[in-house]
């Protein structure tokens, strides 16, 4: 049998990878992102802030304006980052296996809704410092950063190519 041609026949079959591998190059390209966008006003009239001027007022403080600094977002932030990392990864891990189908913008928007709660919650657990007693007695309410609830409905997620 030496000096016979050998025949091998191979089949090439894609259950997925192709798909997967085409995902993958799209997650990368891909940014989830929450927090304010758009010029809608806090308040009437052309002189009041718009959302996210007055999200920095509050996140930075506006010392000349009496009004400390309440970091809600950097503490959403550091809090819940590695939680956020981890959606992605368990997002990302439905690209494949015997559920597969999951798309990059799924993985995407699972991020960027999860960092929108997460930045909504921040805001509500009345970040420090307290309030001033005459600005609980103007308000009525000793929590911080909730007055009308405008700011916090504000937020938004979306995603967006990197």
């Amino acid at each position: 049998a030496l000096g016979r041609p050998l025949s091998v026949k191979v089949k090439d079959t894609d259950k997925g990878m192709r798909k997967f591998v085409a995902e993958l190059g799209l997650l990368d390209g891909l940014r989830a992102e929450a927090g304010f966008t758009g010029a809608r006003r806090h308040g009437s009239g052309g002189g009041a802030p718009t959302m996210p001027e007055l999200a920095a007022i509050h996140e930075f403080g506006a010392p000349g304006a009496n009004i400390p600094a309440r970091p809600f977002m950097r503490r959403a932030a550091d809090a819940h980052q590695h939680e956020w990392t981890e959606v992605a990864r368990k997002e990302a891990a439905l690209m494949v296996g015997a559920k597969a189908g999951q798309t990059a913008q799924v993985v995407a928007r699972a991020v960027a809704v999860r960092m929108e709660r997460d930045l909504k919650l921040s805001i509500t657990s009345n970040t420090p410092p307290p309030l001033r007693p005459s600005t609980i007695e103007r308000k009525g309410s000793s929590k911080t950063l909730i007055d009308t609830g405008a700011l916090r409905d504000a937020i938004e997620h979306r995603v967006r190519r990197a």
